[in-house]
């Protein structure tokens, strides 16, 4: 007796096993990305210490060949070299511009958003990234000699300091004001009636 096997509509495993592949691969690329995302900030974040005076001198040259073997792995599962997730993982970021992102895709509240506007956040957040991009770019010009670029950091650098101090000058007369609308009046002392003084009546009942 031959047995007839029904068809039950679903995937064949052909199919089963190109999913698994697909999603295995999927996981291959995700890993590889995260192992060079942090091979690059650690590398980048140990240089910028040495370079301060601190950090670790003796482990960079192992960080960087991490770099490396995580980006050729990073090639192998992606098929193109990881320039624009190094890019990306290196770019200093504006927080402001982080904030009202995070605004756009419903994150935080535009109350919030008016209310550091308002308070002089966002305009703080903004003079300090001016300064941090200022810095760099005096700090790479002068290791590798280019005044131009050097003198160009400087002024950025500058004019960041400026408007921080701008700011924070607006920020603290602003609490003045508030402080000093914010006492009482002092209280009015109350002014008794005055009496009316009547003439003396001399003994004898008559009036002088």
């Amino acid at each position: 007796m031959s047995f007839k096997v029904i068809d039950g509509g679903g995937p064949s495993k052909e199919e089963r096993d190109k999913a698994q592949a697909q999603e295995d691969q999927a996981r291959r690329r995700e890993w590889a990305k995260g192992d060079l995302s942090w091979a690059v900030r650690e590398c980048a974040a140990n240089m910028l210490r040495i370079i301060r005076g601190a950090g670790k001198p003796h482990e960079l040259l192992l960080q960087m060949k991490k770099v490396i073997d995580s980006a050729v792995k990073f090639q192998e599962v992606h098929g193109y070299w990881p320039d624009d997730v190094i890019a990306g993982e290196l770019h200093l970021d504006d927080e402001r511009q982080k904030i009202l992102e995070r605004c756009r895709a419903g994150d935080l509240s535009q109350a919030a958003i008016d209310r550091w506007r308002a308070d002089g956040t966002f305009d703080e957040m903004s003079a300090e990234y001016i300064t941090f991009c200022g810095a760099l770019q005096i700090i790479a010009s002068r290791m590798i000699g280019q005044k131009t670029q050097e003198s160009a950091g400087d002024s950025e650098f500058h004019r960041g300091l400026r408007e921080l101090e701008e700011v924070r000058e607006v920020r603290r007369r602003r609490v003045l004001e508030e402080m000093r609308a914010s006492r009482a009046a002092p209280p009015r002392r109350k002014t008794g009636k005055k009496r009316k003084l009547k003439p003396r009546t001399p003994p004898g009942g008559v009036v002088l």
